[in-house]
Order: C-alpha cells, then structure tokens, then sequence
C-alpha cells in the first residue's frame, strides 16, 4: 500500500513508456483486427454449433453457438483497456515489496514491461483461440495445437520474470 507521501510523490512524476513500448502497446490492435477479420470472412461458413471449450489434449469437449466467437475481439478490447489503467495512474499499482522514493520509478516501469507482455499473452491467447476454433470448426484443424501452450507458459514466465526481478529491484 502506498501512503499518501508517495502517492503525491507519483503525481509529481513526468513517467513515460519508451517508444518502442509505446509502439508495441498500440500495435496490438492488429491482433483484434486479426480477430474480427477472421470472424467476418468466416462467419457465413460456420455451422451454428462450435467448438468453445477443450480439454488438456486440446480436444474439443464442448459445443455451443458461434456467436461466443464475438466474446474474443469484446474481452480483448475490455482487457487492454483495463491492464491499461496503470498507465494513466501509476498510484493504484499494487506492488508486493515496500516502496520508496528511490525504488518506485523502477517499480512502477518494471510493472509496465510486464503488463506489456501480458497483453501480448492475452492478444495471444485471444486471437489463436479464435483462429483455432473456426480452423476446428471447418475441419480443417482436429485439436487445438501445441502454440496455445506455448502463449501459456510464456504468459506464466512473464509473471515469474516480474516477482523476480522486482524483487532484486526493491
């Protein structure tokens, strides 16, 4: 928790992302782009009932309508915006280790690197689920593939990297 200090501490602050963050961040509106176009030139060919859930073989083991497929490109938009709000007030992050005026900054942008890696996972995540759900549903595809846990262990890894090197930062 932050004390009022601090918090004023970070308003004080001019923090900025580096360009290269900046730019990734926004570039991962491709991945919805991605989501929706696949959706829309798809859409007419799906049979009303999909594949929307699977087990740990990547094996659909459950069905319902296509329209969860609308759900991908909504959750992606929602969860960027909402991993975004560090961003804009850098005071609401909660940061497990005790916090002072020379250890914030470093904080606070070690936070940022991994809510950008985050939302490349989700983009990830979002956007293979989307591809291989209709690639199942089409028969062209038999299970989800290998890459969807791949996304998975580098979504864990980024928050394992995160704990450690925020914790040699503090």
């Amino acid at each position: 928790m932050l004390t009022d200090e601090l918090t004023a501490y970070i308003k004080t602050l001019d923090l900025k992302r580096e360009r290269w963050e900046t730019n990734l961040d926004y570039s991962l509106f491709l991945f919805v782009l991605f989501q929706i176009v696949m959706i829309s030139l798809n859409w007419n060919s799906l049979p009303d009932t999909i594949p929307t859930h699977f087990n740990f073989r990547g094996e659909a083991d459950g069905y319902g309508g296509k329209g969860i497929l609308l759900l991908f490109p909504i959750l992606s938009i929602a969860i960027y915006f909402l991993m975004s709000i560090a961003y804009k007030w850098p005071q609401f992050i909660n940061i497990p280790w005790s916090l002072t005026k020379e250890n914030i900054i470093r904080q606070i942008r070690l936070v940022w690197r991994m809510l950008l890696y985050l939302k490349i996972a989700v983009m990830l995540i979002f956007s293979y689920l989307t591809y291989q759900m209709i690639q199942i549903a089409l028969h062209n595809e038999q299970f989800l593939g290998h890459f969807f846990i791949v996304i998975v262990i580098f979504k864990l890894g980024v928050i394992i990297w995160y704990f450690r090197k925020s914790y040699l930062l503090k």
